[in-house]
């Protein structure tokens, strides 16, 4: 199946993988969002849209949640391994790109967006299974997404000038 998505023969990808197995830890590398954070935002709306970008990064690919969190229901070190390293990356960035904004409250507005985005993105791949990709294409879906980032942000009070 694999190779047949991919336009390859069977042979071509036994050459580089012996099993499944192979295939999906292959799949466990650091995520490359295509843009570098940036060392901090000046407003709101800046870190605002670099929480959306990097939520739109991992929902883009519902099946590989679907199959990251299948393995960590298993007890998948590995799996588990990634998300926690992911979750790592991800609260470290936005605490960097948010402490301008925020100061001392940027660890919060990490920690809580976390919890909400990742915890929406779950819910829609578990309730949802393999259709979780329409849901996640559907307006309201992304208007979800966008009141959980505003409500992240509003915990914490930007600095005073």
């Amino acid at each position: 199946m694999i190779a047949r998505h991919c336009g390859m023969s069977d042979p071509a990808i036994h050459y580089h993988f012996r099993s499944k197995s192979e295939i999906y830890e292959a799949l466990l590398v650091e995520p490359q969002y295509g843009s570098p954070a940036p060392q901090c935002a000046a407003d709101r709306q800046a870190i605002a849209e670099f929480m959306e970008q990097r939520f739109w990064w991992w929902a883009k690919d519902a099946e590989f949640i679907r199959l990251l969190l299948r393995e960590q229901l298993r007890g998948r070190p590995e799996s588990i391994d990634y998300l926690v390293n992911a979750e790592h990356q991800y609260r470290a960035e936005l605490e960097e790109v948010a402490r301008a904004v925020y100061g001392e409250g940027a660890r919060t507005i990490a920690d809580l967006s976390w919890y909400l985005l990742a915890g929406a993105l779950w819910d829609v791949v578990l309730a949802y299974g393999s259709e979780a990709a329409d849901i996640i294409e559907q307006d309201y879906f992304r208007m979800r997404i966008l009141r959980l980032i505003d409500k992240a942000l509003d915990a914490v009070d930007p600095l005073q000038p």
